[in-house]
């Protein structure tokens, strides 16, 4: 039998005042089934947090007893949008929109980027969303290497968060306080979330982590590298572990997103596909 669990379902207006209906798991989960890479996060937190909780939540729009649009709130603040069609209700959506404060929409940029002109004040970051195959021949990927391993620890936890203030790519997106980012990561490592890190001489020199992981797949966030050692093929080895450590795991695929030519070209080195433009909607900042 199928799990069911109470989740919202929006009346017509999307408004505050919602009614609640049982749907069992497989029908959202069958709605996105189709573009399992693209519904990572919605797939992954579902998977972790379940659908009876207040980190995440979601929302359905409901047409002639179809499903023309989903909508996950995490946090409270950031939304991922999903539509199986591109004729989805858009109105409806921008309504409930409105009505919420969020800091981030992401979603299919195709989808999402009609969101700006009924959105002020807000504008589209592009970014490319790359696929690895775990079921791909991996003997080209280095599994020996012992300077990667896992972080476990408060130590490994804030050399990790002083070597990310020092990444100029990074600015801004970090706002937590050292005391947030050790137990937010200490709690992810229960939620499917994880950081992995090359160390020379007890030094964190570069990182990764993976979140929304799931019996599936796992997004690769924050690859990042110490300025005074780039170039030396250290973020490559924590991805090739991240990949390795997946493998173990029996996860089918890895995702990452990428808007740097640069950053690219380590990522196809080691196997990454692209797959399609992702797009990500924040305020504008002057």
């Amino acid at each position: 039998m199928n799990k069911c669990y109470r989740i919202h379902t929006i009346s017509k207006d999307w408004g505050i005042i919602m009614f609640e209906q049982v749907f069992d798991e497989k029908e959202v989960l069958d709605y996105i089934a189709d573009e399992k890479e693209i519904n990572l996060f919605i797939y992954g937190d579902i998977m972790n947090f379940g659908l009876k909780n207040k980190i995440c939540r979601v929302y359905l729009n409901k047409i002639k007893n179809r499903i023309d649009s989903l909508i996950l709130v995490y946090q409270e603040k950031n939304i991922v949008f999903y539509s199986k069609y591109n004729d989805f209700d858009i109105d409806e959506v921008i309504s409930f929109l409105q009505k919420t404060n969020f800091s981030v929409i992401s979603g299919k940029e195709n989808l999402i980027s009609r969101f700006l002109n009924k959105l002020d004040g807000y504008e589209l970051e592009s970014t490319y969303m790359t696929r690895y195959n775990l079921n791909k021949d991996n003997s080209k990927l280095d599994s020996n290497d012992s300077s990667v391993r896992m972080l476990t620890t408060k130590e490994d936890f804030t050399k990790a968060f002083n070597l990310l203030k020092t990444i100029k790519e990074f600015e801004g997106s970090n706002t937590s306080t050292l005391e947030e980012y050790i137990s937010d990561s200490i709690e992810g490592l229960n939620n499917g979330t994880h950081k992995y890190g090359y160390f020379i001489n007890a030094s964190l020199i570069a990182m990764g982590g993976t979140t929304a992981e799931n019996k599936i797949s796992s997004m690769i966030v924050a690859v990042c590298c110490d300025k005074n050692y780039r170039n030396k093929g250290y973020a490559t080895k924590v991805i090739n572990y991240i990949c390795m450590d997946a493998t173990r795991k029996k996860q089918e695929f890895l995702c990452l997103f990428y808007n740097n030519p640069l950053a690219a070209k380590i990522y196809h080195k080691v196997g990454f596909v692209d797959l399609e433009k992702y797009g990500m909607i924040k305020k504008i900042t002057k």
